[in-house]
């Protein structure tokens, strides 16, 4: 026995059940599809950067995109270890760069990725590394007492020319 289109879709209108199951799987494909479509970002650094100054620009690329205007947040996270077991969420939002200073001395891990709306995201970019070994205490020291002792010499010439300069007149 065969039941007209009509009816099947009559019943379907009337069973809110079955469009509460239709519309969760409908926005869960649709979120898979969103998140398999995203672009994973490339970071543009090195894959390990080494700073002695404490501060480092990071900066990443969307492969393939012919839009600056793309809807994309990107996440970019940090952590002290490869596995991300302690990640910390350091930036959210449309730029692809962010400035970090302030660093102690360390290994950091960072990775990014895209998203959209907060819903779905891409897969994580490939993590890069960033070294910090600031300068020795010793070699600032050094070059503060070089620094100090051109600052003397400096001032002692500028005050003999003015010692010499009023005697002559």
């Amino acid at each position: 026995m065969c039941r007209p289109i009509f009816s099947i879709a009559a019943q379907f209108v009337f069973m809110p059940h079955l469009q509460w199951i239709f519309l969760i799987a409908l926005i869960s494909f649709s979120q898979s599809v969103w998140a398999s479509n995203l672009p994973i970002p490339i970071f543009t650094n090195n894959p390990i950067e080494q700073t002695e100054s404490g501060h480092v620009k990071l900066s990443w690329k969307v492969p393939n995109s012919s839009s600056s205007a793309a809807p994309w947040v990107f996440e970019l996270q940090k952590s002290n270890d490869p596995n991300f077991s302690s990640a910390v969420q350091l930036y959210r939002g449309p730029d692809l760069a962010t400035f970090l200073s302030g660093l102690p001395n360390g290994n950091y891990f960072y990775r990014v990725r895209t998203s959209i709306r907060g819903e779905a995201h891409s897969d994580w970019s490939p993590t890069i590394l960033v070294k910090v070994k600031h300068h020795s205490l010793s070699l600032a020291l050094w070059l503060f007492g070089i620094g100090a002792t051109v600052f003397l010499l400096t001032v002692g010439i500028v005050v003999q020319g003015a010692v010499s300069t009023s005697k002559n007149q």
